[in-house]
């Protein structure tokens, strides 16, 4: 059991969910032809094995979130054209583009992690 704070945060929690939940995300970009479905379900599919995993409460969920965005969404269209996979584009669309992914990676992932930590709680504990 992880140690708790006096807020309630379990910070270990927390770290193990974000590095679940990553890889599961960098998991689901691998199989090919699969990807156009698994890729963009990535944070959602995360989010839900390391919230059923780890039983998150909604604060850790919501610090999870939080974290993937900053940490995968943000850096993400500029590493993509750092990596030649994104045609160089202006600041500004670069800036849009990471806005855009920390949304929809922060959104996804606490989704995620939200269902799974409610379908943990509902399975007895051994």
């Amino acid at each position: 059991m992880s140690e708790t704070s006096p807020s309630g945060i379990r910070p270990l929690r927390i770290a193990e969910g974000i590095v679940l939940c990553g890889f599961v995300c960098l998991l689901s970009l691998l199989p090919p032809g699969l990807h156009f479905v698994t890729g963009p379900l990535g944070p959602i599919i995360g989010g839900f094995a390391a919230g059923a995993a780890l039983r998150l409460r909604a604060i850790e969920v919501f610090s999870l979130g939080i974290v993937l965005a900053l940490a995968i969404g943000l850096p993400a269209p500029f590493l993509l054209v750092e990596l030649g996979i994104l045609p160089h584009l202006a600041m500004a669309a670069l800036v849009f583009f990471s806005l855009l992914a920390a949304v929809y990676i922060g959104v996804f992932s606490m989704a995620g992690a939200y269902l799974g930590s409610q379908s943990g709680r509902e399975r007895p504990t051994a």
